[in-house]
């Protein structure tokens, strides 16, 4: 089933992207976005197999999750008021909503590692130049695609080179996060510097946004690819239905 979602068009992987997206955006009762979640986490385990790469993002989603949490309660009003500090009030339905949008930003990260893990840099350009896009935001696009492996192989080098130096990333959450977040400072440096030899590269070699790209043959649509767009606008009509209908919100005046 892997190599199915590889073979689709890379439109196909786009418009699933953006559908896995709106699906996220729907609801915000946590019942119901936790049923999205478990099918993203689902889709992302079997078919795209990419279980290690979920392993290791998940102290990345806990912590989104817990920052949802503390973040969100204050500016939901509605409920019953079950804790206060001060001006800080958390209601029922704040926390509800808080746990919501914890597991919106979950999703997302989770429909984005699908998307990445199964499309290569060449195959998102193919598929921006399938939704005619100008070839300026295509190649910038598609380029900012290839530079994310890039980052994180920037992160990890940095991270080996100051366990070399003896630092030890162990122990609590809290603890690993004092440690990381004075790496970012070379991380950033040394991707600023990266995309600078990249744009010198790109001037060098002629690269201009005003010149006409060489056209390439576009890749070829198959059935898989119908079914798999025909199965998304299923998915995609029935959650507008279901809200519509009035279930799935835990405060109806809100994404």
């Amino acid at each position: 089933m892997s190599k199915n979602i590889r073979r689709l068009h890379p439109l196909t992987k786009i418009l699933w992207l953006l559908g896995g997206l709106v699906l996220l955006l729907v609801f915000n009762d946590p019942i119901y976005l936790s049923a999205v979640f478990a099918a993203a986490v689902i889709f992302a385990v079997i078919p795209c197999r990419i279980g290690r790469q979920l392993i290791k993002a998940v102290p990345l989603l806990v912590v989104f999750f817990i920052a949802s949490l503390i973040i969100w309660p204050p500016f939901i009003k509605s409920g019953v008021t079950w804790f206060s500090l001060g001006p800080y009030v958390v209601t029922i339905h704040g926390t509800a909503y808080a746990a919501a949008m914890g597991l919106r930003i979950a999703g997302t990260v989770v429909v984005a590692l699908c998307f990445a893990s199964t499309t290569s840099p060449e195959e998102f350009a193919a598929g921006l130049r399938s939704m005619k896009a100008p070839s300026a935001i295509s190649f910038t696009l598609s380029l900012a695609f290839r530079l994310l492996p890039v980052v994180a192989e920037t992160t990890a080098r940095v991270v080996e080179s100051q366990k070399a130096r003896g630092v030890a990333f162990s122990g609590g959450l809290v603890r690993r996060m004092k440690l990381y977040l004075p790496l970012i400072v070379p991380v950033v440096l040394l991707n600023l510097r990266g995309s600078d030899q990249m744009a010198i590269g790109l001037e060098l070699r002629g690269f201009a946004p005003s010149k006409r790209p060489v056209p390439h043959d576009p890749p070829r649509s198959s059935v898989l690819d119908v079914m798999a767009v025909f199965v998304l606008i299923l998915l995609i009509a029935s959650a507008l239905a279901a809200r519509l209908a009035g279930y799935g919100a835990i405060i109806p005046d809100r994404i």
